[in-house]
């Protein structure tokens, strides 16, 4: 699983470095040493292995990638999405203590577009997230085993939901 914490801008130089802009704050000057990028949101990420970072402002600079040596490489990754694993996310970037995802749409691998998070639910354990999906409310817990991708800055939440959990909620007749 996957958060995107900024997106690719233009090209820098001739080297293939390019601007980028965080969607969070970093919580020291570190960056992750390795980040994936995916061109869109639907296209696999790929990984890649930091080699300069200058951060110019709280939340831009420039970005040099191994891989990428040319004005021409970094061209095609204009508005990429650069994406780290989801477990690293509190190591490197700050995030509200209350964030709720109240609002965020959800799209399933399996059942498409399921709607939008009306209540998020919070313990210990986990967070249960609620939506209302063809006139039903749908509840399942945010966890890595269900989430393939959040997309903080377009509020959408990519989920892989097992098999049968949204028929068990709008299956009730039964």
């Amino acid at each position: 699983m996957f958060t995107t914490v900024a997106k690719v801008g233009k090209p820098h130089g001739t080297r293939g470095a390019f601007r980028f802009y965080l969607l969070f704050e970093l919580k020291s000057s570190e960056f992750p040493k390795s980040v994936y990028l995916a061109e869109t949101q639907q296209s696999q990420p790929i990984p890649y292995f930091v080699e300069e970072i200058k951060i110019t402002e709280a939340k831009q600079g420039y970005l040099k990638l191994e891989e990428i040596s040319s004005r021409e490489a970094a061209v095609k990754l204009t508005h990429a999405e650069i994406m780290i694993k989801t477990k690293d996310f509190d190591e490197f970037f700050k995030q509200t203590e209350d964030f709720n995802y109240i609002s965020f749409k959800v799209i399933d691998e399996c059942y498409g577009e399921l709607g939008i998070i009306s209540d998020a639910m919070h313990s210990k354990a986990h967070t249960i997230l609620s939506l209302n999906y063809r006139n039903h409310e749908v509840m399942f817990p945010l966890t890595d085993v269900f989430l393939i991708k959040i997309d903080y800055e377009n509020k959408i939440l990519y989920t892989r939901l097992p098999q049968g959990i949204i028929e068990a909620y709008i299956n009730t007749d039964q």
